[in-house]
């Protein structure tokens, strides 16, 4: 994207479509650091046996917890992602918040479903998606040439979103099914964790609504009120006892080590 921005419009367009990317790689960090955790349980797993029973329960178990954490982080983006960037590079920069939108919803889909990658990989089954995907971002390439043409860095960042959609949204959950991944219960998990956002959209709209961010200190205050609210809201309507037991393990520990420093 950013060759064929530098090519058909100028460099001011890379440098506001670079902000976008380096938005979208940051917010992929975080998915690809829990995969890393997981992936020699699933090699190893993927060698002992060809069940894939065990493999689904954890890609489950596993893509829950990515969809929770990258729900956060999106939805936060998208009520505070444009003050953030004003703030951080300035109101020339305004168009690396929709162009970064434009990556991050599509690409939503891809790393909350990434295990299934890391499974495919172990089985070395992946080939078919790394040929798909080669052929695909060629298409991508002759669609962006006349859309970034009519439409500047937005036409770029539309070719990308949809080549998202086309690849993670639809090819490679026909190949996972194939294959013998759980997409079906993904899906219902992705769904039901997305009604528990819903509440959490609607205060902070509400929020957004009657107080204007004004300064950074603001910014950051709606950020932290933001991730209390949806916090409380997963816990209450939809973490499970395993994953209720991942959050309550490091505040034991923390509280038992001030217990005994202060003994």
């Amino acid at each position: 994207g950013q060759i064929i921005l530098g090519a058909l419009v100028g460099s001011a367009a890379v440098a506001v479509y670079s902000v976008a990317i380096q938005v979208q790689m940051a917010y992929s960090g975080f998915s690809y650091h829990i995969n890393n955790v997981f992936l020699p349980k699933i090699s190893s797993l993927a060698a002992l046996s060809t069940d894939m029973k065990d493999i689904n329960a954890i890609f489950v178990k596993i893509s829950r917890i990515e969809t929770i954490v990258l729900y956060l982080i999106l939805c936060g983006f998208i009520f505070y992602g444009y003050k953030f960037i004003f703030f951080w590079v300035g109101a020339s920069f305004e168009l690396s918040y929709f162009a970064a939108l434009l990556l991050m919803i599509p690409f939503t889909i891809y790393l909350a479903q990434s295990l299934a990658m890391t499974i495919l990989q172990a089985k070395n089954k992946h080939a078919p998606c790394a040929v798909f995907y080669f052929f695909l971002s060629i298409a991508s390439l002759f669609v962006a040439i006349p859309a970034v043409k009519a439409y500047g860095l937005m036409g770029c960042a539309i070719a990308t979103s949809i080549a998202l959609l086309l690849g993670q949204g639809l090819f490679a959950n026909i190949y996972y099914k194939k294959v013998g991944i759980d997409i079906a219960s993904f899906w219902n998990n992705f769904f039901k964790i997305s009604k528990g956002v819903l509440p959490v959209i609607a205060i902070a709209a509400v929020v957004e609504y009657f107080f204007i961010t004004s300064s950074v200190y603001i910014l950051g205050t709606k950020i932290l009120f933001f991730s209390f609210t949806f916090a409380a809201s997963m816990w209450l309507f939809i973490l499970n006892d395993y994953e209720r037991g991942l959050v309550k393990k490091p505040i034991n520990f923390l509280m038992e080590k001030y217990a005994k420093h202060n003994r």
